[in-house]
């Protein structure tokens, strides 16, 4: 028996493999270049977050990901680690804020903005990628100027 998905069923779905997947190549590269070169990096890195060495050499290699108390428990013990996943959550946030933004356009009647009349203002004031921090998401209108993170 087949089961008919709706397009936004297959959509979530690719986005939520996107997803694991850009995890798992984020950790594997992280320990890969932090744990990788040691001479007994997995024994050390399995010492250090309390799992087993065979796990972290699945790490490592990308053979597996660690699950949640494991990663909390790596992130405490690499700081490169945690600076990376922090930054996947933050593009994560973007790029779900631009969805809801690009949404909410489509139920009021206009059109989508085109990508580029939608800015990313970090609270520095100056312009960033989706790694930024603190980001907030200001519509643009065509007769407004580029704001600054100041003016929020």
């Amino acid at each position: 028996m087949r089961i008919n998905r709706s397009k936004n069923d297959r959509e979530l779905q690719n986005q939520m493999t996107t997803t694991a997947t850009l995890y798992c190549q984020t950790v594997t590269s992280v320990l890969r270049d932090t744990y990788g070169r040691l001479r007994h990096g997995p024994e050390i890195l399995a010492r250090a977050v309390r799992a087993s060495p065979r796990a972290t050499r699945n790490w490592i290699d990308g053979t597996n990901a660690p699950r949640g108390a494991e990663l909390i428990r790596l992130m405490a013990e690499c700081d490169e680690l945690r600076a990376e996943i922090d930054r996947l959550v933050e593009e994560e946030k973007c790029r779900k804020a631009l969805q809801l933004t690009s949404d909410d356009a489509d139920l009021d009647g206009v059109q989508n903005p085109h990508p580029s009349a939608l800015e990313l203002s970090p609270s520095t004031g100056s312009r960033m990628g989706l790694a930024s921090s603190s980001l907030a998401i200001v519509p643009l209108s065509s007769s407004s100027a580029v704001r600054s993170g100041n003016d929020l």
